[in-house]
Parts: structure tokens; C-alpha cells; sequence
């Protein structure tokens, strides 16, 4: 529908085309209401019972670090092609 449609239409059908719109909305939100419940639903299946149901991540080893930071302290001679 075009806006021009829309502005040469009497009141009373306008009227009935917003209770039309809103009807179509109403039912769309209450199916996607009832949807996102449903899967809500689920995941409370899942996830909501006793906390020994709920899965944790796996243990990993500890891994030590391959190479060491050298210490503050210890500083690379700086050397230069000019020095005589």
C-alpha cells in the first residue's frame, strides 16, 4: 500500500486495517512468546537441575612456559660498528 492509498482511504477503513495490523502482530509476538518459553524450557531441563548436572569445563595440566623473561637487571651490550 502506498502512502498516497492511505491518505485518500476514509477513517473507519483505516480504522479497521490498525485493529487488522494489531491482531496480526498480537498472534506473531504470542507465537514467538510461546517459542522462546519453550526453549527456555529446555535449557532449564538441562542446565537447571542439581549444580553436579550443570557440565564444567574439562581440568587442563599445567603448562610451564617455554622460555623465561630475562631479569630486569640483565641488559644486552650495546655495541657499535663506530667505536674505535
Amino acid at each position: 500500500m502506498k502512502d498516497s492509498d492511505l491518505a485518500k482511504m476514509p477513517l473507519d477503513k483505516l480504522w479497521r486495517l490498525h485493529e487488522k495490523v494489531i491482531q496480526l502482530l498480537d498472534m506473531k509476538l504470542q507465537q514467538e512468546t510461546r517459542k522462546l518459553q519453550r526453549q527456555l524450557d529446555e535449557l532449564g531441563r538441562k542446565f537447571g537441575g542439581s549444580p553436579s548436572d550443570i557440565p564444567h569445563p574439562r581440568p587442563y595440566p599445567k603448562v610451564e612456559p617455554k622460555f623465561r623473561h630475562r631479569s630486569a637487571h640483565f641488559q644486552p651490550a650495546i655495541t657499535s660498528v663506530h667505536d674505535p
